[in-house]
């Protein structure tokens, strides 16, 4: 049995060298420099920190926004003098929790202010970030769809400085586990999971506002990570994904009526599963297709374009399927499709959009002639075989 062993022992170490671990993995999505990767972090310790560093991070634990503010300052400030490897790997081990604390806050500035300090060490860390991508990269996404502006625009900032544009798809693939399971969790929140059952009538206001916040920049970064996965990739996921999007868990945002933020962000998600999902979505129609189709009903102008965006694409599905059935075109297709310009609430960029409308309207004449065709063929058909019945 020993002499069996051996020989397996040995050559799983060898298979083993060859394959590339998960951190140098990671390592080869960020930019050259800053001492390159030395290992996964320890615990966080503030020891080796220059004194000023120590008492800036300490002002990260306080609850007064204000000292937080003041603490990232600091940091940002401080760590540009903070070059050696060892300095820089204590700073990233301190600040990935502390990153996390408050990424979850209400305060604009607080957010703001957390990812133009991410920035100033991303630029000074480059490599070293890769051993903390995956613990990151859930609230990071999210963050890059805030709906506050200023936010979402400091949040790719500091994520390009980060990755590379040319290696973000990269990264996504490689986090896609950890980024699903993130989104899963967040998409589960309401506002009394947000706020413990506790929240008196002041508090109420700021949960609400931080579950509308947390709901559609999830969703948002659903649909940017279902467009940034390959086939491959969104197959490992089919069973979360289908649990996430194919239930009454995800059409509820679709036909949220008070919150247009939620409704909007929903849209965006139809269109991603629509382009990129074509299989689940066939098998869920019963589940979508009256969700869906209920965008019709939305009057509010601040979600007109992504929903006529997401009909489209659901309905070119539709035309598309149909037509692979040999079925009937249904009448929502047949009326909609030819007289789109005519709806009061399509806004025009969804009217520009040739390749959805071209695709949709020649995909819907295509099926409307082969049925014609049919029918002429029946039609000759039948004459022909009422002549003969009459000449006999």
């Amino acid at each position: 049995l020993s002499m069996e062993k051996t020989p397996n022992k040995a050559h799983a170490l060898r298979h083993a060298k060859k394959r590339p671990s998960s951190s140098s993995q990671a390592a080869a999505l960020l930019p050259q420099g800053g001492g390159g990767f030395r290992g996964f972090a320890r615990a966080a310790t503030t020891d080796s920190l220059s004194s000023d560093l120590q008492l800036a991070f300490k002002k990260l634990s306080k609850k007064d926004v204000t000292t937080k503010l003041k603490g990232l300052s600091e940091i940002a400030s401080l760590v540009t003098t903070e070059t050696s490897q060892e300095d820089i790997k204590v700073i990233l081990q301190n600040w990935v929790p502390a990153f996390l604390r408050v990424a979850a806050a209400n305060d604009i500035k607080l957010r703001v202010a957390l990812h133009r300090t991410f920035y100033q060490i991303a630029v000074v860390a480059k490599k070293q970030l890769a051993p903390h991508l995956k613990t990151l990269v859930g609230d990071w996404v999210c963050h890059l769809f805030d709906p506050v502006k200023e936010v979402s625009t400091a949040a790719w900032r500091s994520f390009t400085a980060a990755i590379p544009k040319t290696k973000h798809k990269e990264a996504i693939e490689f986090c896609r586990e950890e980024l699903m399971q993130h989104l899963d969790s967040n998409l589960q929140q309401t506002p009394q999971t947000l706020s413990g059952g506790k929240a008196d009538k002041a508090q109420s206001t700021k949960i609400e506002d931080r579950y509308v916040r947390i709901i559609s920049s999830s969703l948002q970064a659903v649909a940017y990570v279902l467009g940034n996965l390959s086939d491959a990739s969104l197959q490992s996921q089919n069973e979360r994904l289908k649990a996430m999007l194919m239930d009454k868990r995800f059409t509820k945002f679709v036909v949220d009526k008070k919150y247009s933020l939620v409704r909007r962000a929903a849209y965006q998600v139809v269109t991603a599963m629509a382009t990129h999902l074509k299989g689940l979505v066939a098998e869920n129609l019963p589940t979508l297709s009256a969700p869906v189709f209920s965008i019709l009903a939305d009057a509010d102008s601040s979600t007109h374009q992504a929903g006529w965006e997401a009909l489209l694409t659901f309905l070119n599905g539709l035309v598309l399927l149909s037509l692979s059935l040999s079925l009937s075109p249904s009448p929502q297709i047949s009326f909609l499709i030819p007289h789109l310009e005519f709806f009061p609430f399509v806004p025009s960029p969804v009217l520009s959009n040739k390749h959805i409308i071209h695709n949709t309207h020649n995909t819907h004449n295509t099926q409307r002639t082969t049925q014609n065709t049919q029918h002429t063929t029946h039609n000759t058909q039948h004459r022909t075989h009422t002549t003969m019945t009459t000449q006999n």
